[in-house]
C-alpha cells in the first residue's frame, strides 16, 4: 500500500486577482509564502519517501515546505499540471463570465460539456491525473509520498476515485490553497481518508477565509471585469485616479 499526501499548492498571483491560471503561471504571493511556512511545520516530523510536483512554478514553490525539512528532491513531472483553460488563460474570471456565460456555467456546473479554444478536456485531465498517481504508487509501493498539483487536476482525479459524475462535479468543495488529501492506493484500490485538510492554517493564512466564490456557483464578488479606458470620455476619471495614486 502507498500513502499519498496530494497537495494544492499555495496562493498565487491568480487566486488573489481572480485572474485564470490553469497554465498562466503566475507567482506565489506574500500570503502564499506564509502558507508555505505553516504546510512546512504539518509535515516537518512526517516520514516523506519522495515528492512530486507539477510543473508550474507555484507547485514547484509549494514543494519547498516538504525539501525544507526533508533531505528529498522535488521530481517535477508536467503529469501534475493544472488543466489547460485555452483562450481563457490569463483571463480575469469576471472578464469571462461575461463573455462566455454558457461555458462558464458548463465549466462549474457539467465540465464535459465545456468547450473553448485550446483547451484541455476535462476527462483528458482526470486520465492523465489518474494514471500518474497510480503510476507513483505503484513504483512507492510500502512508502509515503508526497505530489503537490493544482486544484481542478485535484477536484477532477478525485471525483473519478469517489464515482462523481462529471455533471455533479459542484457537489464536492473546492480545495483551499495548500489544502491535504489524504490517499491510501493498495493495488487497485484508492481510498480517500480526506481531502481539503486545511487545519495548519490559521484562518488569517487561509485564502477561502478572504473569499466567497468557492461557497457556490463558482462565481462571487470578487470576479470583477476589467473594461479599457475609453478617452476622451474617461479622462476626467483617468486624472482623478491619478491624483488619488
Amino acid at each position: 500500500m502507498t500513502k499519498i499526501y496530494l497537495i494544492r499548492h499555495a496562493e498565487a498571483e491568480g487566486n488573489l486577482y481572480r485572474r485564470i491560471q490553469g497554465h498562466w503561471d503566475g507567482s506565489i504571493t506574500p500570503l502564499g509564502l506564509q502558507q508555505i511556512d505553516a504546510l512546512a511545520q504539518r509535515f516537518r516530523r512526517e516520514h516523506i519517501d519522495a515528492l512530486y510536483c507539477s510543473d508550474l512554478s507555484r507547485a514547484r514553490a509549494t514543494a519547498e515546505a516538504i525539501t525544507r525539512y526533508h533531505d528529498i528532491p522535488a521530481v517535477v513531472t508536467p503529469r501534475l499540471t493544472e488543466i489547460c483553460m485555452g483562450v481563457w488563460e490569463g483571463r480575469a474570471w469576471g472578464d469571462v463570465e461575461h463573455e462566455f456565460p454558457e461555458q462558464m456555467r458548463w465549466f462549474n456546473t457539467d465540465p464535459d460539456r465545456w468547450s473553448v479554444p485550446g483547451c484541455e478536456p476535462i476527462r483528458d485531465v482526470q486520465k492523465r491525473m489518474k494514471r500518474a498517481i497510480e503510476d507513483l504508487a505503484a513504483r512507492h509501493d510500502g512508502q509515503t509520498i508526497v505530489l503537490v498539483s493544482h486544484g481542478m487536476a485535484i477536484r477532477a482525479y478525485l471525483c473519478t476515485v469517489l464515482g462523481i459524475p462529471n455533471s455533479e462535479m459542484a457537489t464536492l468543495p473546492y480545495g483551499d490553497n495548500t489544502s491535504v488529501s489524504l490517499l491510501l492506493v493498495d493495488g487497485e484500490r484508492t481510498t480517500v481518508e480526506y481531502y481539503n485538510d486545511n487545519r495548519h492554517l490559521p484562518p488569517a493564512l487561509s485564502t477561502f477565509g478572504r473569499q466567497t466564490w468557492w461557497r457556490g456557483s463558482g462565481s462571487g464578488a470578487e470576479d470583477l471585469r476589467y473594461e479599457p479606458l475609453r478617452f476622451p470620455r474617461d479622462e476626467a476619471f483617468y486624472l482623478q485616479c491619478y491624483r488619488d495614486a
